[in-house]
């Protein structure tokens, strides 16, 4: 066999990476914070940029699936990893990337040394006062180096460290915009893809210190070794928005300034869209960019200042307005790139999922011509046709104890083999059932009653069903603070980990109660928790290349009964998903029937308020007519039928005697009570009964009459003869 030349695979090297975040975060106590590990896009942009925009935190105990990630990640072609300088807060909010005010602890100072020649310089600056720890980060077409010096005591002053980080970069002649406290480095031991003009892929590594000094350094020496150089700022406090916008931006200033004011304008807009669900004004946008561009612009030279940034957030906030800004159009769409933000930090963990799902570029959509609409469009999907979209959220309402779960608990096992469910063909689906009401013991009931009704009185076949009892624990999702900022829980993140490792297609989530920490009459609050928290699985999903429906079930508000509507607190329930249904007990009907109503259906034909009659029996809800799916479907049939023989006979001897049976559920003539207990006491069952009540009726074969003082029911003798 010929050799060829075959380059290498470069792999990344986790020992180096583990020795890297040891050295930092180490000695640290588990819970003083967590460590944000960031990455950039494996493929460029329009503009040839690899985006520094995904991120995930970890707790001090869970630096070994940091290092899995950043391997896995970093094993993809054009996707470095980077690395927190500093601690971000336990409460940080899940998103794509931390910012300054985030950093709580820092446990290092260092330096960047990125230009040719300045390795040496820094030797000569530091002296004797050697960096605890380097890191090699190139040698093509010079080398570079990142130089540690670990704190003896961690700072939460990041006022001081900074200015101590701008000393030192001034001293070694290191990069000097890396200063501020939300700064990521270049991961140890991970692969540095090119991406600037005359690199090459190189493996960073850590640089052995042949003669070492001190383990770590108290902040006040490195203070007198290395000069700190306080912030400059133009202004002082807050600064108002100027009312006249004479003072446009003329020309650009090619310092990356006009672009890093772009950038922090646009990421503060939808930060505001995202926890408001409204557009800002113009001051409220300022009052939320001025001062993350302050704190990490140089402002000793001219332009780019407060009045710049002011007649940014109008140009932006009038743009936004008028749908001129590619990928946000509208607010829903600015609240879809904000959920992405907020949950890229929950992918999974799993090496074979991160490494196949790629987050989307949140601005990278663009307008497209209608013509471009060629062919036939995909066919809809349905989990339940007319009834549940597939790939979207539909909500299950119901009263408590009424069986809203036993249903929801019925449909997973009915998906996982492809079975019936309440008359409809379901697909075969893979489940995953979060109960925050039921126990264990009760779901094994319920599990054994659902599979006699689908015909596996034996064996149990629901290995694509996974059931998650919460009892007794914390199950909230997502939890919003005083000024509705959300902030993603770990149950979250926990509940993304088993969809994507398990490639879930249809999630139960029981009840909103217990996993929506928010106030459920605030719009803002419950449009976040449809379309950001429940979305966020159904678009995690979709990028990992399959379709996922979310299935929320919730309780209906006193308003929500009282006016039949089944709904709670704001409109925004009903709104934000595509279905919506609602399981009742009838006003007058027996203890065991059920109604389900669709009360929303956006994408169904026969619109909304359709409903099913239903029973509960043996443990199951069924619905008592022919073609519910069982395996002992011609033997109902025949139960049926001979039970509306009976029925007839019953109806017909009551109105000959004059005590025919009414329709009130209050009367103790009650039609379907009297019925039912004298045909059960015959051996037929309540199903058979009810569906044999609800076919005469329906039929018209028997009717609620009046003939002189004779009123209830009688047989119709017309529909008789019609036969």
């Amino acid at each position: 066999m010929m050799a060829g030349n075959i380059s290498p695979i470069m792999e990344p090297d986790k020992n180096a990476m583990t020795a890297f975040v040891e050295h930092l975060f180490g000695s640290l106590e588990v819970g003083a914070g967590l460590v944000e590990l960031a990455w950039t896009d494996a493929q460029p942009d329009a503009s040839g940029r690899h985006k520094l925009r995904h991120a995930q935190l970890f707790p001090l105990d869970r630096l070994e699936a940091l290092i899995e990630l950043a391997a896995t990640r970093n094993r993809i072609p054009g996707c470095n990893v980077y690395v927190g300088m500093n601690l971000r807060h336990i409460d940080t909010m899940p998103g794509a990337r931390s910012d300054d005010a985030d950093a709580v602890l820092a446990v290092a100072v260092a330096a960047d040394l990125d230009e040719p020649g300045v390795i040496s310089t820094a030797r000569q600056r530091y002296g004797d006062d050697k960096p605890t720890f380097v890191v090699k980060t190139g040698a093509h077409p010079h080398s570079r180096a990142q130089i540690w010096w670990k704190l003896k005591e961690p700072t939460t002053d990041m006022d001081r460290w900074t200015a101590l980080m701008k000393g030192i970069a001034a001293a070694v002649h290191g990069d000097p915009t890396i200063t501020n406290p939300g700064r990521v480095m270049r991961l140890a031991g991970s692969v540095a893809w090119p991406v600037k003009e005359g690199r090459v892929r190189e493996l960073t590594s850590v640089v052995p210190l042949q003669q070492p000094g001190p383990q770590a350094f108290p902040l006040e020496s490195l203070e007198a070794i290395f000069p700190p150089v306080a912030s400059s700022s133009t202004a002082a406090g807050a600064i108002a928005l100027p009312r006249a916008s004479s003072l446009g931006i003329t020309g650009k200033i090619t310092d990356g300034r006009e672009r890093y004011m772009r950038d922090t304008v646009l990421a503060c807009l939808i930060e505001f869209i995202g926890t408001n669900g409204a557009v800002p004004e113009p001051q409220e946008l300022f009052d939320a960019a001025w001062p993350q561009y302050q704190r990490n612009v140089d402002f000793t030279r001219d332009g780019r200042g407060p009045e710049e940034v002011a007649d940014k957030c109008r140009v932006t906030i009038k743009r936004f307005e008028e749908g001129r800004i590619a990928g946000l159009e509208t607010i829903d769409r600015a609240l879809e790139v904000y959920a992405d933000k907020v949950v890229r930090r929950a992918e999974a963990s799993s090496s074979a999922s991160t490494a196949t799902t790629e987050a989307r570029d949140e601005l990278a959509s663009e307008p497209f011509a209608a013509t471009d609409f060629t062919g036939a469009p995909p066919v809809r999907e349905w989990l339940v046709k007319d009834w549940i979209p597939k790939g979207t959220v539909t909500a299950l309402y119901g009263d408590g104890g009424v069986g809203k779960t036993l249903i929801a608990q019925q449909l997973a096992y009915a998906a996982a083999i492809g079975g019936n469910w309440l008359g409809f063909d379901v697909p075969k689906m893979r489940a995953l059932c979060v109960f925050c009401e039921d126990d264990r013991d009760e779901l094994h009931r319920r599990h054994d009653s659902i599979k006699a009704s689908l015909g596996h009185p034996m064996g149990n076949p629901f290995s694509d069903v996974w059931v998650w009892p919460r009892v007794g624990h914390d199950n909230l999702l997502v939890t919003f603070d005083k000024d509705s900022r959300p902030s993603m829980s770990t149950f979250f993140e926990g509940v993304m980990r088993h969809v994507l490792e398990k490639r879930i297609d249809t999630l139960f989530l029981d009840t909103v109660a217990d996993l929506y920490g928010g106030n459920e009459i605030v719009r803002a609050q419950v449009n976040f928790f449809i379309k950001a928290v429940c979305g966020a699985y159904i678009r995690k999903a979709q990028e990992a290349g399959w379709s996922l429906t979310v299935i929320i079930l919730a309780h209906p508000s006193q308003a929500g009964k009282n006016t039949g509507s089944g709904e709670s607190g704001s409109t925004a329930w009903s709104n934000a998903v595509r279905s919506r249904l609602y399981l009742t007990r009838p006003e007058e009907g027996l203890a065991e029937e059920r109604i389900l109503t669709r009360k929303k259906s956006n994408y169904s034909a026969s619109g909304d308020d359709v409903k099913l009659s239903l029973l509960w029996q043996d443990g199951v809800i069924i619905r008592p007519v022919a073609g519910n799916g069982s395996r002992n479907e011609k033997d109902e049939r025949l139960a049926i039928d001979s039970a509306k023989r009976q029925v007839k006979m019953l109806v017909a001897d009551a109105w000959r005697r004059g005590q025919p049976y009414k329709k009130s559920k209050d009367s103790t003539r009650f039609l379907n009570r009297c019925v039912a207990e004298q045909l059960t006491a015959r051996g037929v069952t309540i199903g058979a009964v009810l569906g044999a009540l609800n076919e005469l009726i329906g039929d018209g074969e028997i009717e609620n009459a009046r003939t002189g003082k004779k009123r209830g029911y009688r047989v119709n003798d017309d529909a008789e003869d019609d036969e």
